[in-house]
Order: C-alpha cells, then sequence, then structure tokens
C-alpha cells in the first residue's frame, strides 16, 4: 500500500501542534507529513508500522516519528466492529525539524 501524504493542520504564529485523540481506532491509512510526530499512547493496544519496521505499541508507550517517515498505528482486531467498546486514546505533538 502506497503512504498518503497528510497535511498537519499548522497555525502560521504557533511552532507546535498537539492533538488529544480519544476515538474508537487510530486514523488507519499509513501516511507520512512534513512535521515530526511525539505520540504517547495513553490507552490502546495494536501494531505500529513506522518507516519499515513493525512494533506492538500499548498503554503508556512513546513514539517518535521523524519528517516524511511513512508510519501508522493500526489497532488490534477488538477494537473494530460494531459492538466493540475499547477506546484510542494518544496525545500527539507535531512539530517542525527545523
Amino acid at each position: 500500500m502506497e503512504p498518503i501524504c497528510f497535511k498537519v493542520p499548522m497555525q502560521l504564529e504557533k511552532s507546535i501542534r498537539v492533538e488529544y485523540w480519544n476515538l474508537n481506532v487510530f486514523f488507519d491509512p499509513i501516511h507520512y507529513h512534513d512535521e515530526c510526530q511525539l505520540t504517547y499512547i495513553i490507552n490502546s493496544t495494536g501494531i505500529a508500522f513506522i518507516g519499515n519496521r513493525l512494533v506492538r505499541f500499548e498503554k503508556d508507550q512513546l513514539y517518535l516519528i521523524g519528517k516524511n517517515i511513512p508510519h501508522v498505528f493500526k489497532n488490534d482486531d477488538q477494537y473494530y466492529g460494531e459492538r466493540a467498546k475499547k477506546e484510542a486514546r494518544a496525545i500527539s505533538v507535531f512539530f517542525s525539524s527545523e
């Protein structure tokens, strides 16, 4: 699958963007962006695809992803489906490498 180029909506007068995610599942397509990303997993489990590596993620872990590195946090199967009661929560900080 080819990664999607994603544009992080940054404000001109701000040097960082902080997002709090409280979702059923994390943003699914593999993607990349110009900004570096620091993500703290508050509550979730699954497989992270970062660059050419696969790693298992779980709560209380921190990930630093460089600019233009393809990545995705793919939740475990029990997070999907109509009756799923799991929540995917994280805080991500986006910033320029400059």
